[in-house]
């Protein structure tokens, strides 16, 4: 018969220590690697707050401009600066190209449709001594309805990602209805830029 291979007391010991020892250091590189995971998740997230909070922001104040009454009660202007005010940060932390584009046409074409409101609001409450709910409905309708696409175009972007070649057209649109605003209203065609202001790239 074969002799049976016996370990020795000390050869046992060293053996089980060695086992140990590797069990040890497996568990610590697992235990390290999941809190490294933890942490790069973390501070992804971190990073990611500053940029959540912007697209809040600029939902609210999107939300915001369906308040804009025809009858003068909700003036324009400070809704839409407050639009491009957070906006701009916005813009600032996603550096999309063409985004701003797109955004400065939209804000355009709020100004036309809520100007053209405003002005038919005037008008009409001088010819009629004050606005009926249809009046109100029917002057706002326009200006309310491009208040619901930017926003649901702005969450749109913000699920699914930047996707250039709609935001072109998004932005083509605006300008060619924007222009549409200014022609039936005898007004001058809006502005591509401020005269004697340009971009430092420019």
């Amino acid at each position: 018969m074969a002799a049976e291979s016996v370990l020795a007391w000390p050869e046992y010991v060293s053996l089980s220590a060695g086992v140990v020892s590797v069990v040890i250091a497996v568990l610590a590189w697992l235990a390290a690697r999941k809190s490294t995971n933890i942490a790069e998740r973390a501070q992804t997230y971190a990073e990611a707050q500053p940029t959540e909070a912007a697209w809040d922001s600029l939902l609210v104040a999107v939300a915001a401009l369906q308040t804009f009454d025809p009858n003068g009660n909700e003036r324009a202007r400070p809704l839409l600066t407050e639009l491009r005010t957070r906006a701009t940060l916005l813009i600032d932390r996603l550096q999309w190209p063409g985004f701003d584009q797109w955004i400065a046409a939209e804000s355009q074409l709020g100004a036309s449709l809520m100007g053209e409101a405003l002005e038919r609001g005037e008008a009409r409450r001088r010819d009629k001594g004050g606005l009926s709910t249809e009046d109100h409905v029917e002057l706002g309708s326009q200006a309310w309805a491009w208040v619901s696409a930017l926003f649901s175009n702005l969450r749109l972007l913000r699920r699914e990602g930047f996707q250039p070649d709609k935001v072109e057209r998004l932005r083509v649109l605006a300008v060619d209805t924007a222009m549409a605003v200014a022609e039936r209203n005898g007004w001058e065609p809006p502005p591509d830029k401020v005269p004697g202001v340009s971009d430092l790239d420019d």
